[in-house]
């Protein structure tokens, strides 16, 4: 889902969290939103492409802009 989206999402109070997944597709983070049923969207480009951070501070950033509180970190071992 694309930023202006999911800042809608954040704007009308349906998401419930924000989350930061290892990417299945590359080598970086992914941001995640999680709205109250739920469902997960991964923040993508115009292209429906996952975006993805090398940081984690980055990453973080993202949704912390997008006005997310609940920020979890996922992680698999």
């Amino acid at each position: 889902m694309e930023y202006a989206k999911l800042q809608s999402m954040v704007d009308c109070h349906q998401v419930r969290e924000g989350l930061l997944k290892i990417s299945e597709t590359g080598n970086g983070w992914a941001v995640v939103v999680e709205d109250l049923s739920g469902h997960q969207f991964p923040l993508t480009d115009q292209h429906g492409h996952e975006k993805l951070y090398h940081s984690l501070d980055n990453a973080t950033g993202v949704l912390k802009k997008l006005g997310v509180i609940q920020i979890n970190v996922v992680e698999s071992f």
